[in-house]
C-alpha cells in the first residue's frame, strides 16, 4: 500500500482536508480551515472540540519541531474524524502534570480529555505523526 508524507498507508476516503502551514501566525488559519471542513461535512457539532485539539497539536509541533512547515490533515475514517499533525521532532509526546505556576504543559492533557483516542508514531525519515480520533455520526459518508 502506498504511503505519503505522514508515513502511514494512504487510505482512500471521501472527504479530506490537508493544509501545510508555514509559521505560527497561520495557526488561526488552521482553526478556521478545520471548522469550515467540519461544517462542510455536516459535522459542526465536533467543531469546537476538534479546533481546540488542532490548535494544541499544531502549537506543539511549532514549539518542539525544528521547522515551521507543519502538515495538517483532517479525514473521515469510517465512523470517525481523524486529525493528523506531522512534525520533524523525534521526541514522542507525553502527558505530564504541569505545576500550578507553569504557563504551559497542559495541552496534551486537553487532547487526552477531548479526543476519543490519540497517539503518535514515528515517520520514515524522522519526525513523528501525532493523531487524534473523534467519534462522529458519519453513517453513509462516501
Amino acid at each position: 500500500m502506498p504511503t505519503d508524507q505522514f508515513s502511514r498507508p494512504v487510505v482512500t476516503v471521501s472527504k479530506v482536508m490537508a493544509i501545510r502551514i508555514g509559521d505560527a501566525s497561520l495557526v488561526a488559519c488552521v482553526r478556521h480551515a478545520v471548522r469550515e471542513a467540519l461544517r462542510a461535512w455536516d459535522l459542526s457539532e465536533l467543531a469546537d472540540t476538534v479546533v481546540l485539539v488542532a490548535s494544541e497539536l499544531v502549537g506543539n509541533a511549532l514549539r518542539h519541531g525544528k521547522t515551521t512547515e507543519i502538515p495538517v490533515r483532517l479525514t473521515i475514517d469510517g465512523p470517525d474524524v481523524v486529525l493528523e499533525v506531522a512534525d520533524d521532532s523525534d521526541v514522542e509526546p507525553s502527558v505530564e502534570a504541569a505545576g500550578a505556576e507553569d504557563e504551559d504543559g497542559r495541552g496534551l492533557l486537553l487532547v487526552a480529555a477531548l479526543a476519543d483516542a490519540w497517539g503518535s508514531e514515528p515517520r520514515d525519515g524522522g519526525g513523528k505523526l501525532v493523531w487524534a480520533r473523534f467519534a462522529a455520526d458519519v453513517d453513509g459518508a462516501t
